[in-house]
């Protein structure tokens, strides 16, 4: 209640979700995918529609989220707690509720390596085309790739993707190398399914928000605007800041990532090829965005940046 007394003085439906979903759960993860709903949120117009629907969707973001069973696909999940909660009700499952669009697919790029990705349509909605929202990670489908389902309560569909080399996908973590052509690939698909409406947003926080950045090289036609969070398109002033490794960060980020209980265990090699291009060149400017290129991006942009975060020189 005072949460949303002081952030929610007009009782907005969507800081209600950000609450929610702060609460719910893990507590480390929550807190930061509350954040994150939240500031979203309340970034975003309330609608009549968001309004209408606020309690239903509630329910479906928090099923997405809060569920242990990684076995369950997302609508499985979804399915099982509707039911669950329809027979702690005593009533039916209400109608509509699950998507009428759902990919769960390896996406084949222009390599044919192909990448985990799931498409999820807006429930209770009855159009047939929507605009997209696309979240690109190496942590997997049941982490910041959410952020993409925010969007689910706004009448967007929901795309999540494993960048190469992490969670169902194939090939080897490229370290943003791959990304433009990766993220322009992915974009082509969505534009060219029948649901799709054309338009495509993204959004992405810290390596999602790097991969982000690195989609704006391809400088693709149907990208309509991006909400980049704790991300850089200068990578290496953060693992080289002031041309020193940041070792303990660098090694560790990595371990956590791609380390022995990933599906991917690739760390020693990504350090080893961190550290055999400690020079500033053409590996380090194939993932870096010079200014001469930022007057090629044509689409809005919000960055959300931390003063004291290790991304803080790339956004200023």
């Amino acid at each position: 209640s005072i949460f949303r007394q002081r952030l929610c003085p007009n009782d907005r439906p969507a800081c209600a979700v950000g609450i929610a979903v702060f609460c719910a759960g893990d507590a480390e993860q929550s807190s930061v995918f509350g954040a994150f709903t939240c500031v979203t949120l309340l970034t975003l117009p309330a609608t009549p529609l968001a309004a209408a629907t606020m309690p239903r969707h509630t329910f479906t973001l928090l099923t997405l989220l809060t569920t242990a069973d990684a076995r369950l696909s997302k609508v499985e999940r979804l399915e099982r707690h509707i039911r669950m909660h329809a027979e702690l009700k005593g009533t039916e499952p209400a109608s509509g509720i699950i998507p009428s669009v759902f990919k769960d697919i390896q996406l084949p790029m222009r390599d044919g390596t192909k990448l985990s990705t799931i498409a999820i349509s807006p429930p209770f909605s009855s159009a047939t085309k929507w605009p997209a929202v696309i979240d690109r990670s190496p942590y997997g489908h049941f982490a910041t790739e959410l952020l993409a389902d925010i969007f689910l309560l706004f009448g967007f569909v929901s795309v999540e993707q494993d960048m190469r080399g992490s969670g169902k996908s194939d090939g080897n973590f490229s370290l943003w190398h791959s990304d433009a052509n990766d993220g322009a690939d992915t974009l082509a698909w969505i534009t060219a399914q029948p649901w799709s409406d054309g338009r495509v947003f993204e959004i992405g926080a810290s390596a999602d928000g790097i991969a982000a950045e690195m989609m704006g090289m391809s400088h693709p036609k149907s990208l309509m605007g991006q909400f980049i969070i704790f991300a850089t398109a200068e990578a290496r002033d953060t693992f080289y800041p002031g041309g020193a490794y940041r070792q303990g960060l660098i090694d560790g980020w990595l371990h956590g990532t791609f380390g022995p209980s990933s599906d991917h265990p690739q760390w020693e090699s990504l350090i080893a090829e961190t550290k055999t291009n400690e020079a500033p060149g053409k590996w380090w400017d194939n993932v870096t965005m010079f200014p001469d290129e930022w007057q090629d991006i044509t689409w809005p942009t919000v960055h959300w940046a931390g003063w004291f975060d290790i991304f803080l020189k790339g956004n200023l």
